[in-house]
């Protein structure tokens, strides 16, 4: 076989291996719902099961334990756990869904019919009538007698559904950002035991991690990242970033006086000239951005989560920058190699560069619950598939089950070992800053430009006055930009009135015709003061023609 006959059948295997691992996890799936259903089938309990895609180390053991927990206190009760890879999961509850034979209990978040409003609405339960009651696993513990909604640290945030007006997730777990590091080189290479505490001393760090390395004729990075479901620059990964940065803003752009700035308010002030990439506050964070760009590996907006794990476990990386929802997978991999650590990311200190311009550090007090359950309308025990999520978000269990996932518990002052307390959300710093692709969910060509720009510039393929001219463009773009934008929010917000409108209606029958709709009233309160703030989106339109001098873009 000659050369280029031999690198065809190579080529040829690995363009099939692809579809081959994907075949597998596909087989993998419909044998344990095969298994699954036999047992629901023989079983003479009640059967509940419950479905996800987490399958990081140590998760399923956690279910398992809740599971064994709760089914020694309800015996007439059988759990089945339902474990699919995310690559096909969306795929698998979609067609459960449409063929009313969904799990009563499954992950939301994941593909259309288990995150769009309107299919969240038809298949799943809204669950504000429940979480509004104690939590009966609760007692005998400080938050007996408390709603079940008040128990959790951020009140099911997490699990509200803005456009809904309720509640249809119950989350155990918030995740949490984090560095982990390898204590062994990292004492190596500086001589120390302390981790950086600013952004001063892990650039230095980065620096010595490198010498010591080449010293030591090794390949080793200061460190990898890993990619989120929106990329590896996106909103929730810039926002402990950006925060400190822009938290000083929000005096001026934040005209509701809600605490966040909001797509419309952020392109308004920037219109106002009260802002612009080149003044020194943002600056100040894209070159700190820059410079934080420098430790990782070359190519590092093409990394993968399977090889940012490698590199670390591996010892070709000092640090790991990744979530709580990974802790107990580097753990797994690391044991027996190094020891690992884990420190929040050092901003830049007063007398340092940039320090000047940091007004404090990103609160994480606002995060949010994840990986929430969803109640399957179709399911035949609807209250016991409820009461399996209060047994295990109750304070007693939350603690010890999210233990063996090494993911923190959500539920008030749960019991948490040493391991989970660099997990624990700091509640103290600034929430604040603008949001610069202007919608979120992100769409639009401002969107777009932003982002693919911004990783240009932290690659070093432009300067900084380069990305502002080409961001600030689309901004002003008469047909895509931010007129456009704004344009769209005011007919969202339109047709929003009209189904705020439906949603009055249905609270005003459930109050009149069902005698357990406690909660309608509360909830057609809520609607009405959002119908009388946002004015059926007038404001917007006001807002935009005041500023623009100019009638509204109609679609």
């Amino acid at each position: 076989m000659n050369d280029e006959s031999a690198e065809t059948s190579r080529w040829s295997i690995r363009s099939l291996l692809g579809p081959a691992l994907l075949g597998l996890a596909v087989l993998a799936s419909l044998l344990a719902v095969l298994r699954n259903e036999r047992a629901a089938e023989s079983s003479s309990k009640i059967v509940i099961r419950f479905l996800h895609w987490q399958l990081e180390a140590g998760y399923r053991d956690a279910i398992d334990e809740a599971i064994r927990r709760y089914e020694q206190r309800n015996p007439n009760v059988h759990v089945i756990q339902m474990a699919v890879s995310d690559t096909v999961y969306d795929q698998f509850l979609n067609i459960n869904l449409i063929s009313g034979t969904a799990p009563d209990l499954a992950e939301l978040g994941k593909g259309k019919f288990s995150s769009d409003d309107q299919y969240t609405v038809r298949f799943f339960l809204p669950l504000g009538t429940y979480i509004r009651e104690p939590n009966p696993y609760n007692a005998g513990t400080p938050l007996e007698g408390v709603p079940w909604q008040d128990t959790f640290l951020d009140g099911m945030y997490g699990g509200y559904m803005w456009q809904l007006q309720d509640f249809y997730r119950i989350a155990p777990t918030i995740f949490i950002t984090r560095l982990f590091y390898n204590k062994e080189i990292y004492q190596a290479a500086t001589g120390s035991e302390e981790p950086p505490k600013t952004f001063g001393q892990l650039m230095e760090v980065g620096r010595k991690v490198r010498a010591w390395a080449k010293a030591q004729g090794r390949y080793v990075v200061p460190i990898v990242n890993v990619p989120t479901p929106n990329g590896r620059y996106d909103r929730e990964t810039i926002a402990p970033f950006a925060v400190p940065f822009m938290g000083g803003i929000d005096e001026l752009a934040d005209e509701k006086l809600d605490g966040e700035i909001t797509g419309t308010e952020t392109y308004a002030s920037y219109l106002r000239g009260e802002w612009n990439m080149r003044m020194p506050q943002l600056a100040a964070f894209y070159g700190m951005m820059r410079e934080l760009s420098d430790l990782y590996e070359p190519g590092f907006l093409g990394m993968d989560r399977q090889t940012a794990l490698f590199r670390f476990a591996n010892e070709q990386a000092l640090t790991f920058f990744t979530g709580s929802w990974d802790a107990k997978s580097i753990a797994k991999q690391c044991e027996g190699r190094f020891h690992v650590g884990v420190f929040q990311f050092p901003m830049p200190a007063p007398g340092e560069k940039y320090g000047a311009y940091v007004r404090g550090p990103a609160t994480e007090a606002t995060s949010a619950g994840w990986s929430g359950w969803g109640v399957y309308k179709g399911s035949a025990h609807p209250e016991v598939a409820i009461d399996f999520l209060r047994f295990l978000t109750s304070q007693p269990q939350n603690g010890p089950i999210m233990e063996i996932a090494s993911w923190p518990p959500i539920v008030k002052d749960s019991p948490t070992s040493d391991q989970m307390k660099p997990f624990i959300p700091n509640p103290v710093g600034y929430y604040s800053k603008l949001e610069m692709g202007l919608t979120n969910p992100p769409h639009g060509n401002p969107d777009t430009v932003y982002f693919n720009e911004l990783a240009r510039f932290l690659q070093g393929e432009e300067t900084l006055e380069q990305f502002a001219t080409v961001y600030e463009a689309a901004l002003r773009d008469p047909e895509s930009g931010g007129d456009r934008i704004w344009a769209e929010e005011y007919a969202y917000r339109r047709q929003q009135a009209r189904t705020e409108e439906r949603l009055m209606s249905i609270q005003l029958l459930r109050e009149a015709l069902d005698p357990t709709a406690t909660d309608a009233p509360a909830k057609f309160r809520r609607s009405l003061v959002v119908q009388v703030k946002e004015n059926i989106g007038e404001d917007y339109r006001f807002r935009f023609e005041t500023l623009r001098h100019k009638p509204i873009p109609r679609l």
